[in-house]
C-alpha cells in the first residue's frame, strides 16, 4: 500500500522453493472471494467494486464443476505479453519516477531510438513502430514488432544482467509465435518462462512483480492446451474491429 494514499497494488513473489501453481492459486484468493459476494450486502457500488480488488466483475464460468480461471483461458499475446509484459518493461526504463533505479534508460532514449529508427525491420510486418519517445501510445502491433526485432538496439545500453533477463523473453515470444511447435520448442518455452518471472523480482523488486508480469506463466500451458498462439491471436480480430468501426 502506498502510505501516501489509499490506493493499492497485488504483487506476486515468486521464489523457486514455490512451485508456479502454488503462486497461481495464490492470485486467484482474491478471485474466489469476489466470487461468493452474494454472501454480503453492499450498500453501494463504491463498496461493490472495492470488494471486487479491481476487477470489474465476476466470472460466472467459475461455477463449472471443471474449469480453472488460469488454464481455461486461451493466451491473448496482443493484451498479456506485448500491451501487458512487454509495456510493462518499458514503463520501468524509460518512466521518470525510476530515473534513480539501476534499470533505467530515460537518459538513453534517444539513442535507442535513433538505433530502432535505422533498424531493418522485415518486410512482412505490418506496422513498423514510430519513435520509442511515444511508446506510450504505442499499438500491439508496434510493441509485438519492437519486443521481437528491436533487441539489438536494447542490449547496447541495458545492464548486462537486464539484457540477458530482456533476452529471455524475446526467445519466448518468438519460440510461441512459430507457426508450429513441438515438445521440445513447448518445454522450452516452459523454462524460459519459470525463468524469467524467477528472475523478474530479483532484479526489479517484489513491488513491481504485478499481474502483467505474471501473466506469462499461463502461456506454456495455453500453447499445450491449444497450440500455439497464431491460431487464437486477437490481432486478426482487432484489425476486423478496426476494419469495421471505419465502414460502419
Amino acid at each position: 500500500m502506498n502510505i501516501n494514499t489509499a490506493s493499492t497494488i497485488t504483487i506476486l513473489p515468486t521464489r523457486k522453493e514455490k512451485s508456479v501453481c502454488e503462486v497461481q492459486r495464490k492470485l486467484f484468493g482474491d478471485d474466489t472471494n469476489m466470487n461468493s459476494k452474494h454472501c454480503y450486502s453492499f450498500e453501494g457500488k463504491e463498496a461493490l467494486r472495492d470488494f471486487m480488488y479491481g476487477h470489474l466483475g465476476e466470472c460466472h464460468l467459475r461455477s463449472l464443476r471443471y474449469f480453472d480461471i488460469g488454464q481455461s483461458f486461451a493466451f491473448d499475446t496482443l493484451h498479456n505479453l506485448y500491451r501487458g509484459t512487454f509495456m510493462r518493461l518499458l514503463e520501468l526504463w524509460f518512466d521518470t519516477q525510476y530515473r534513480n533505479q539501476p534499470w533505467s534508460l530515460i537518459s538513453k532514449i534517444g539513442l535507442i531510438d535513433v538505433s530502432l529508427s535505422i533498424h531493418k525491420f522485415p518486410s512482412t510486418i505490418c506496422r513498423t513502430p514510430r519513435t520509442l519517445l511515444k511508446y506510450n501510445d504505442f499499438k500491439a502491433s508496434e510493441l509485438r514488432c519492437t519486443l521481437l526485432f528491436g533487441f539489438a538496439s536494447f542490449s547496447m545500453y541495458l545492464p548486462h544482467k537486464y539484457c540477458r533477463h530482456l533476452l529471455l523473453l524475446v526467445v519466448l515470444a518468438h519460440l510461441c509465435e512459430s507457426k508450429s511447435t513441438s515438445s521440445d520448442q513447448t518445454l522450452n518455452i516452459k523454462r524460459l518462462a519459470n525463468e524469467f518471472i524467477y528472475q523478474f523480482p530479483l532484479l526489479y523488486g517484489d513491488r513491481q512483480n504485478v499481474i502483467s508480469i505474471h501473466t506469462i506463466t499461463h502461456l506454456p500451458e495455453s500453447v499445450v492446451n491449444f497450440g500455439g498462439v497464431y491460431n487464437y491471436s486477437t490481432f486478426n480480430l482487432e484489425s476486423y474491429l478496426g476494419f469495421y468501426s471505419l465502414r460502419y
